[in-house]
């Protein structure tokens, strides 16, 4: 896959002499001093800092692998950012980290270590997707769609999908959008409601049904027959 990120990270550090070692301001951070009072801030492991002694001299080559790990866990503590805020499917946490400015290794390795430990996981992502889009009365069809464009494939959708009841979103969609449109006409409030449930995905016969009850709920005619109106 090809990570294209938004953002240009900042110019790594020149390096040069080392003298001093020491943890940063904020936790989990390993201060470097260099010769002529050049600091620099990298996130490193317990192991990798205990390793950095005064005296060496860190030139790019030395510097490299430091700045790599910087970056790998850097990513990793973005991604837990955001998986706690929201279940988020592979595809999508590798777009937002490119988006973030994180590089290619950092992106893979930071998502093959949460997949190893079930923090990356379609189906939970999934079944949260769907939920928030039955809220906004989004059909099933387009709700599989929109899936699809996040990478989420075809068994695990339909099954996240499968217990989405597209007559009642169209009815209680329309019922609640009826309430704007009461002093319309008949046929401009069937053009103009019908076009909002096509608009969220639900075919012509379900949202003439809808249409129905929405329109019979503000003119109080239970005996208003369907329409074969032009919103389709």
């Amino acid at each position: 896959m090809t990570f294209r990120r938004r953002f240009t990270p900042p110019p790594p550090p020149a390096g040069g002499l080392l003298v001093g070692v020491e943890a940063g301001s904020r936790k989990g951070t390993t201060l470097l001093r260099f010769e002529g009072g050049v600091t620099t801030v990298l996130r490193l492991s317990a192991a990798t800092a205990e390793g950095l002694r005064p005296g060496r001299t860190l030139d790019d080559a030395a510097l490299a692998p430091l700045l790599d790990e910087d970056e790998r866990i850097r990513a990793r503590d973005t991604a837990i950012r955001m998986l706690a805020r929201y279940p988020r499917n592979q595809r999508d946490l590798e777009r937002r980290l490119a988006r973030r400015g994180y590089g290619p290794g950092a992106i893979v390795a930071t998502v093959e270590r949460l997949l190893a430990v079930g923090l990356i996981d379609d189906q939970v992502f999934a079944e949260h997707f769907v939920a928030s889009r039955t809220a906004r009365h989004h059909s099933r069809r387009l709700i599989g769609l929109e899936l699809g464009r996040l990478g989420v494939s075809e068994p695990v959708s339909a099954a996240a999908t499968a217990g989405v009841d597209d007559e009642a979103a169209a009815t209680d969609a329309a019922l609640r959008r009826a309430t704007r449109l009461r002093d319309l006409g008949r046929d401009e409030f069937y053009r103009r409601l019908g076009g909002f449930l096509q608009r969220r995905g639900f075919g012509y016969e379900t949202s003439r049904r809808a249409l129905d009850v929405a329109w019979r709920s503000v003119t109080a005619d239970e005996d208003t027959p369907g329409l074969d109106v032009s919103w389709q």
